[in-house]
């Protein structure tokens, strides 16, 4: 299941850089602990680091929600 989150968390990605915002995907798993797993979360640490936004859990957050750009459903993968 962490691979099906991690190849739809890469196409948010893509899909982020096409509305103009500039993430490189080799820079998250830099940062990812041993499970490798790329969460909405560590997108929005990127951003904030890029100065996108001022918090993780901000107005830019709602990109993930249903009136966002993402229509896919993340699949949850316990810890």
């Amino acid at each position: 299941m962490g691979k099906a989150r991690n190849k739809l968390v890469l196409g948010m990605i893509e899909k982020i850089n096409r509305i103009g915002y500039n993430l490189k995907k080799e820079d998250f798993f830099k940062r990812l602990d041993e499970k490798k797993i790329i969460y909405k979360q560590h997108v929005m640490e990127h951003l904030l680091m890029k100065g996108y936004t001022d918090s993780i859990y901000g107005s830019l957050f709602n990109i993930f929600e249903s009136e966002g750009i993402f229509k896919e459903s993340v699949p949850f993968v316990p810890l």
